[in-house]
Parts: structure tokens; C-alpha cells; sequence
């Protein structure tokens, strides 16, 4: 019974954790960057060629183009992940504070809030910023892809479904621990 309490508990602290990066990924997703340029192949061996050099020139042109647009990108991302890191350190507390103030109706859910908002304080802007830049999915190889957005937010879902029936059990553990 007792590897079956902190199973339980250690799947909680994963939904829970998982709610809020989702959350965040589907609701507030990262600013995309831009594809980095691609070296040209094929080149000639003659580095004096002028086909060499006109290739070597576009992708110059292409790499500086790029620096430029992500520019913007990069203010824009660390704007975002100021406001990722607010809201995780906001989603902590209030787990703390949910855990702390359940200690004595569910043992169960609040060791479980209790744990998920370490870790939300402590690598949570990460955890969403690892998974907000995922936007597409490559099907059998490079191409065609899928948009991630719809996708995302199915995922919260469910697992916001998830974490509110295991919450809801863990109160059912609860009256059982007290009756037996």
C-alpha cells in the first residue's frame, strides 16, 4: 500500500507540474525564431571559382539577413521569458500555499502541490521555454508539418482533467486512510 501512496503521489507531482508548462506553452507560446541559414552544398573544390564565391557571397547575405530579423526575435524572447519566469514563480506560490493550507484534509494532494511547486520554482521557466519552442512536427521526414497550437492545448486538457480527478482521488484516499 505504501508503494502504491507514493506512486500516486509522484504522478500528481508530474500532472501537476505538466499542467502549468502546458498552460503556458499553449496559452502564452514563445515567440518563433527564425530557421538559421543553410550552408550551401555541392560547392566546387576551387575556392578561387567565381561559382564558389557567389555561393559563398549569398550565403553571407542570407546569414547577416537572418542576424537581423532574429534581432527582434531575441528582445521579444526575453520578454517572454521574464514573463514565463513570473508566472512560474506565481504558479509555485500558489501551489505552495494550496499544499499548505490542504495539509489537514489530504495528505496525499498537498505532498503532492508541496513538491510540484518546488520544482515550478525552481526549473519551471526552463521546463516551458524547452517545450514552448517545439511548434511543429515533421511527418515522415522533413515535410509536411503540423502546427503544435491546437495540439498544445488539447494536451493541457487533458491534463488538467487529469490533475482535477487526482485531486478529487486523493480525497477518496484520504476518508479511506481515516476509516481503516
Amino acid at each position: 500500500m505504501k508503494s502504491l501512496k507514493v506512486g500516486y503521489t509522484l504522478a500528481m507531482i508530474a500532472l501537476f507540474v505538466l499542467t502549468v508548462i502546458l498552460a503556458i506553452a499553449a496559452f502564452y507560446p514563445a515567440p518563433k525564431r527564425f530557421d538559421y541559414p543553410q550552408y550551401p552544398t555541392g560547392l566546387s573544390t576551387d575556392y578561387n571559382s567565381p561559382d564558389y564565391q557567389e555561393q559563398q557571397k549569398k550565403y553571407q547575405d542570407d546569414l547577416k539577413n537572418y542576424q537581423e530579423k532574429n534581432k527582434d526575435v531575441e528582445n521579444q524572447r526575453k520578454i517572454w521569458g521574464q514573463n514565463t519566469l513570473i508566472i512560474s514563480l506565481i504558479a509555485g506560490a500558489v501551489m505552495l500555499l494550496v499544499g499548505a493550507l490542504l495539509f489537514s484534509y489530504s495528505y496525499f494532494l498537498s505532498v503532492s502541490l508541496l513538491f510540484g511547486s518546488f520544482i515550478m520554482l525552481v526549473s519551471g521557466p526552463g521546463l516551458a521555454s524547452y517545450y514552448s519552442d517545439s511548434t511543429t512536427i515533421s511527418l515522415f521526414g522533413t515535410s509536411p508539418q503540423i502546427d503544435l497550437t491546437r495540439y498544445k492545448q488539447i494536451q493541457f486538457f487533458i491534463a488538467l482533467t487529469g490533475s482535477v480527478i487526482g485531486a478529487g482521488l486523493s480525497f477518496m484516499l484520504q476518508k479511506k486512510e481515516h476509516s481503516i
